[in-house]
């Protein structure tokens, strides 16, 4: 069985997907035999900016790390220094924008334009924001 979401699973060719009895099944290759088969899949929701909102909230010890960000003097999107998760700064210390959700160095633009994915690399797990503004990662750290 095949777990995604219902955007990956769209992203796939039209011929890979099937429908059989109501339930998406994709055409998968199969490492024991070598051959390629129909698996049934599993869709799982897609996170919206609401779950986003609810990881900030339900986790107090919050990391960030920032691929890309928007440059003014280049007018567009460039890659950044940044490297490694950093603690995020509470609230109150963050940076105000309603835009940020107290979160200094995230930028959200809503209105459905931000792209939201399931992150996790073994040490941390969270979730990879990409949008006009630049791509960052919001996670916790997995113990």
């Amino acid at each position: 069985m095949i777990t995604m979401t219902q955007r990956e699973y769209s992203k796939r060719p039209a011929d890979y997907r099937s429908m059989i009895d109501g339930k998406p099944y994709l055409l998968t290759l199969n490492p024991a035999t070598g051959g390629t088969e129909l698996a049934p899949v599993t869709i799982k929701k897609n996170p919206t900016l609401a779950t986003i909102k609810s990881f900030i909230k339900k986790n107090s010890r919050l990391y960030i790390k920032t691929n890309s960000k928007f440059d003014g003097m280049v007018d567009c999107i460039m890659p950044t220094d940044d490297n490694d998760f950093s603690p995020v700064l509470a609230p109150d210390q963050g940076y105000n924008h309603e835009n940020c959700l107290g979160i200094k160095g995230a930028w959200f633009v809503f209105g459905g334009r931000d792209y939201i994915y399931e992150y996790s690399d073994g040490r941390y797990q969270g979730y990879e924001i990409s949008n006009c503004c630049g791509k960052f990662y919001l996670a916790i750290e997995v113990k």
